[in-house]
């Protein structure tokens, strides 16, 4: 389930980051709906970072099965 968040949190990044180029090629940088597509990006990266880092390390989770059996 917790792969499944950091997937579905990728696509947006990606999705975002798509739109905004393509609305900023249209219409410049300082557009307001780019610079609202940048700061939902921001949100997204930094959920993805932060969610990603808090992960447990597959190496431990393997440890701990093995301590546990």
């Amino acid at each position: 389930m917790l792969l499944l968040k950091l997937v579905q949190t990728e696509k947006k990044i990606k999705e975002y980051q798509q739109a905004m180029y393509d609305l900023a090629k249209a219409k410049g940088l300082n557009d307001p709906q780019v610079l609202s597509i940048s700061q939902k990006l921001d949100k997204e990266i930094v959920f993805f970072q932060n969610f990603a880092i808090n992960l447990p390390n597959v190496s431990t989770i393997g440890k701990l099965r093995l301590a546990k059996s």
